[in-house]
Formats: C-alpha cells, structure tokens, sequence
C-alpha cells in the first residue's frame, strides 16, 4: 500500500520491523519498485549506484545486482564498507556476479544516472564533513540523479539541520512521504517525487498518524 500522508523516521522504522514481512524481502521489493521507475523514466546507462554502509546502501547494492542480471552497464561506487547485515549480503551477491566496483569519485564522471543510496531515512543533523566531496560531486557531475527513500544528507524530520544534500532529479520513496519530501522549500530541492509500494499492509500504516504540516 501507498499513501500521500507524512510519517515521521521512527514511525517508518516501526512500520517495517512490525509489518509482519521479512526486511530482506521489503528491500527486494524496493529494488525491484526502484529498477521499474527507472525504466518508466527512461534513464539511461552507465549507472553509478552510490552505496553507503546501512540499509539504504542495501537497497542500492540489491538494485544493482538486478541492474547486473539484466545486462545494464551499472559500477557500485562503494562510499563506505557494507556493515548492516543486508547491505553485507547484497554487497557480497554483487561481488559474486562479477560487478564492478570502485571507491573513486571519478567513476561519477563518465556516468549517464547516478542512484543515491548512501543514507535513508534514519539520517539525522548536519553531513559530516567527510562525506561532502561525495554529495557534492554527486550534485555537480552533470548526471541525471535519482535518489532512493530520500535525498542523502537530508534529515527527514528536521530538514532545516541539512545544510547539504543531494539534489536530484528524481526520489523514489517507500510507502508514504518524509516530512524532507513534503515540506516547502526544502521538497524543491528533492525532485520530482515518487511513492513506491514494497508490501507494506494497510493495517500496519493505519496504525500510525500522519503529521499534520
């Protein structure tokens, strides 16, 4: 199910622990939510897919595998070490297909879409001073960006803390909106916005209250 109504961080944290369906298939269901959006966008290859430690880089390193499967020119740039259990598997099942890998910034030069997967929802302040040459050169390469849950660097619940972000052309997010994502000035900054469905039931979401903005 999907809905245009606001969630806080937590709420969505809570969402996908109680929904009753199993966190490995709710990433794979946003991957495959996630491949099928590029594919109705028409963006084009090489895709560099920027993958970060936690679960949002899970998403991104499950995309590219399908990405791999299917023939499509993609190159994981690997910001940070997988950590989360997840992202060590989909990092790991990538490796074994025989993706391409780097941790070079210049990969991004010579890409046609750049997928942003270094931090999901559970970002919170301001960007730590060692990830601004990623973010920024991700928002100055001249791809076509899109960025998957939301932009990286964007606190979901305090957007007014994120003093940089990425900036795409495109957020594909899950279930229902962050309050970054739908909240003036700082949606202008996100893209044109996209609601995925990954299997979250009904009955879970109507346990929760959107926020009134």
């Amino acid at each position: 199910m999907i809905t245009n109504s606001v969630y806080t961080s937590d709420d969505f944290k809570s969402m996908d622990e109680n929904c009753g369906i199993d966190p490995g298939i709710l990433m794979e269901n946003a991957a495959k939510a996630v491949f099928a959006r590029i594919g109705e966008l028409d963006l084009r290859e090489p895709f560099a897919v920027c993958c970060g430690k936690g679960n949002n880089g899970g998403d991104g390193w499950a995309l590219a595998c399908i990405m791999q499967d299917r023939g499509i020119e993609v190159t994981v740039l690997e910001v940070r070490e997988p950590e989360s259990p997840l992202c060590v598997y989909w990092a790991e099942k990538y490796r074994s297909m025989g993706g391409r890998v780097t941790g070079e910034l210049s990969a991004l030069d010579s890409c046609a879409t750049v997928i942003d997967c270094i931090f999901g929802f559970s970002f919170r302040g301001k960007l730590r001073e060692d990830f601004v040459p990623v973010i920024t050169k991700i928002n100055f390469c001249g791809a076509k960006v899109l960025s998957v849950d939301v932009p990286s660097g964007a606190d979901c619940d305090s957007p007014g803390d994120s003093t940089l972000f990425v900036w795409p052309d495109f957020t594909c997010t899950f279930t229902a909106l962050k309050r970054v994502l739908a909240q003036d000035p700082y949606r202008q900054r996100c893209g044109r916005i996209f609601i995925e469905d990954i299997g979250t039931p009904e009955e879970t979401i109507l346990k929760y209250s959107p926020l009134e903005l």
